[in-house]
């Protein structure tokens, strides 16, 4: 009897927490784009308050790639700063970095942060999208996963354009993207649904996924990559792909972006 009552819960519980999943994806699907940025800023203003982001430095992958992409004369912009983890650990190492993020709050911990570690740059307030870009950087670098978490795909590619004209000569694109996986259910045809039934004006791609984070009215949005679906969405930026580290399992897929015809495209 306790078995087949344990049973009965059990899948009570599953069902239940499959329907909440359900029910986040149609509720993303009635915001407009605005709402549906705002609702991720919400998210992100308290993302990464622990120790283990806050004081972790770069992470692995970030200390394998960025020096071989990096100069020390770089003019440096890094979109998604967040509360300051690679920024200021970017600083530390020498590099002249500014910091870009429409998380009001976040950007407020790094400035706090900077001011107690001796240390100062430039933080932008503002939307990759949107936000006016200060002048030319010979490096822009999106922060870990953060160019997945712009929604939708026409705001991911308008931002690379965006950038594009903002790359000093030589200037590259340094991306790490959220990988797909093959075992996480798509539900995003619930999302077109819910956005064509309520013309909220935009149209979620397979693979565009939604999360609660236990941040309230906040949702933690992400789009999932193929590796040939990221360089295809460079390519229709205006960007060649000089350089990819797609690895398998848990590991970050690492890609960095030069404009169109000023380097031999090199995926490796």
């Amino acid at each position: 009897m306790r078995g087949l009552l344990f049973s009965l819960l059990w899948w009570t519980a599953w069902l239940m927490a499959r329907g909440a999943r359900a029910v986040l994806h149609v509720a993303a699907g009635v915001l407009d784009a605005r709402g549906l940025r705002e609702a991720g800023t919400r998210r992100w203003n308290r993302f990464g308050l622990g120790a283990e982001v806050l004081d972790a430095g770069l992470w692995d992958w970030e200390r394998a790639h960025y020096p071989r992409f990096l100069r020390a004369t770089d003019r440096v912009l890094l979109v998604g700063c967040g509360t300051g983890r690679d920024l200021i650990a970017l600083l530390r190492l020498g590099y002249r970095v500014e910091g870009l993020d429409p998380a009001v709050e976040a950007l407020a911990i790094a400035r706090q942060r900077l001011e107690a570690s001796g240390l100062t740059a430039p933080i932008h307030e503002g939307d990759v999208v949107t936000a006016a870009l200060p002048g030319t950087f010979d490096a822009v670098i999106f922060s870990w996963l953060s160019y997945s978490y712009i929604p939708p795909a026409p705001a991911r590619r308008e931002a690379l354009r965006r950038l594009r004209a903002h790359l000093a000569p030589g200037g590259r694109v340094l991306l790490s993207y959220l990988g797909r996986d093959a075992r996480e259910r798509d539900l995003s045809a619930l999302t077109r649904w819910a956005s064509r039934l309520t013309a909220a004006g935009w149209r979620a791609e397979p693979h565009d996924s939604v999360a609660e984070r236990g941040v309230r009215r906040g949702i933690e949005y992400a789009h999932a990559f193929a590796p040939d679906d990221v360089e295809a969405e460079a390519r229709a930026a205006g960007f060649d792909v000089v350089f990819h580290d797609p690895p398998p399992g848990a590991a970050t897929p690492f890609v960095v972006l030069a404009p169109s015809g000023t380097s031999r495209t090199n995926s490796t």
